[in-house]
């Protein structure tokens, strides 16, 4: 069996079984294949395998594998994959990201959230974004902190081109199951509140909790993430 193959086989039973221990089931989770050290013939293996969402962290990635997978995957195989930018996007590249990208998972000022509205106008497309928020509080990290992120989140309805799908954050890259379990649980939280708030006023509420990767993806799905980004737990290395 193909690693690849053996590896999302054996990752969708573990999705799985951390699912359940919140009353959820794999369906629940959507799999974010990030390709960022992946070849061209691994990031074709996993969506021949069922991978259909990929995110890159670089906008040069993006573009170089989005012609590489049209070259050699079927058309009716390849306008299947929805293309997520998940990296620190420089405002210099907003443009071309979006030629490419479905969502934006990384977004992280309120200076590239009037930049991005303003590309989308000129393109006339409704952006789906996440705001970022750096739930470690790591100096190392991009992100809104939590305040920032509510107060925003009260005027997004305010952005006609941008449609503000939820949140995203990274955790602590740490041993310290604990430390990484209560970021995860305080976004979980934010989450929730403002989609109480969201609703009170007649909003729609948002949809997508992004967060866990390769090494904290269970942790992550135990405490609330509907949405997951793994690289190395498929591909390896």
């Amino acid at each position: 069996m193909n690693p690849i193959k053996k590896r999302l086989e054996l990752l969708r039973s573990s999705i799985d079984q951390a699912a359940q221990k919140n009353k959820r089931s794999i369906e629940d989770i959507h799999l974010i294949c990030v390709t960022k050290y992946a070849g061209i013939e691994d990031a074709a293996e996993a969506l021949r395998c069922g991978c259909y969402e990929i995110g890159e962290n670089r906008f040069q990635e993006m573009r170089k594998k989005y012609g590489a997978l049209q070259n050699i995957l079927p058309a009716a195989q390849f306008q299947k994959i929805k293309w997520h930018f998940i990296g620190h996007l420089q405002t210099n590249k907003i443009k071309s990201v979006l030629r490419y990208a479905s969502m934006i998972q990384s977004v992280d000022s309120l200076n590239l959230i009037d930049l991005i509205n303003e590309q989308a106008k000129k393109i006339n497309r409704k952006v789906d974004l996440l705001l970022q928020v750096n739930i470690s509080k790591e100096d190392s990290k991009f992100g809104f902190d939590a305040a920032h992120a509510r107060d925003f989140l009260h005027q997004a309805f305010e952005y006609p081109f941008l449609n503000i799908k939820g949140l995203m954050g990274i955790a602590e890259f740490s041993n310290n199951e604990d430390l990484v379990r209560d970021e995860f649980r305080a976004l979980k939280q934010l989450f929730d509140a403002q989609n109480e708030i969201l609703e009170e006023n007649g909003h729609p509420r948002m949809s997508v909790l992004s967060m866990g990767m390769s090494n904290d993806y269970k942790i992550a799905i135990e405490e609330g993430s509907n949405m997951i980004r793994l690289g190395s737990a498929i591909f390896g290395g």
